[in-house]
């Protein structure tokens, strides 16, 4: 019978108190969470430093600029395939794998030509001229009486041999008598390696 008598307005007031109270109880527990739970959720360590959502939002647009800057950095470095610094570094690149190949089958050529010996076939010094193509080598051989230019022939027959030699020029053949080194040959060869025109 009393439930025919509750009003709107009665109703009001008998859930104005109970729903003030929730209120106030959610809204102290939103703030709190706020305050306290949020920023132990969405801070993160990043470089030593901790930041929160808007600091990370800002250092991810700094760290895209500084990758943009980098990139164009590094395509400043780069060069064309067509370019004319790339195709003389290419250039530079081929003379000088040329160079160590002939260098290396020089010193084959020495074994070869005095097996089971390094005391006979002796190179004091390679001088490569990109200009002329040319690559010098000075030395001397001694130690096997007077077969010195014998040995000196057949050591130019074998260098003109190798890959990538076009051609041998040879100082003058001479044997040469000394108190201590006994009949030895000096030398200086010139040899010419192939064409730089036949890599581009």
């Amino acid at each position: 019978m009393e439930t025919a008598h509750l009003t709107p307005g009665l109703i009001a007031k008998r859930v104005a108190l109970p729903f003030f109270v929730f209120a106030a109880v959610l809204t102290a527990l939103l703030t709190l969470s706020w305050v306290l739970l949020i920023p132990e959720l969405t801070e993160v360590e990043v470089g030593g430093t901790v930041r929160d959502l808007d600091e990370l939002q800002e250092y991810t647009v700094e760290l895209e600029a500084q990758i943009l800057t980098l990139q164009a950095q590094r395509s400043s470095f780069l060069f064309p395939v067509k370019h004319d610094i790339y195709s003389r570094l290419k250039l530079l690149k081929k003379r000088r794998e040329i160079y160590q190949d002939i260098r290396s089958g020089i010193s084959q050529v020495i074994q070869d030509v005095a097996p089971g010996r390094n005391d006979v076939i002796f190179v004091d010094s390679f001088y490569y001229n990109a200009e002329s193509k040319t690559i010098r080598i000075t030395g001397d051989i001694r130690n096997i009486g007077n077969r010195s230019m014998t040995m000196q022939a057949s050591f130019v027959k074998h260098i003109e041999m190798l890959p990538n030699v076009v051609s041998v020029k040879a100082s003058k053949y001479t044997r040469l008598e000394d108190p201590e080194l006994g009949f030895h040959s000096p030398f200086t060869l010139d040899v010419l390696h192939v064409h730089d025109a036949i890599f581009r």
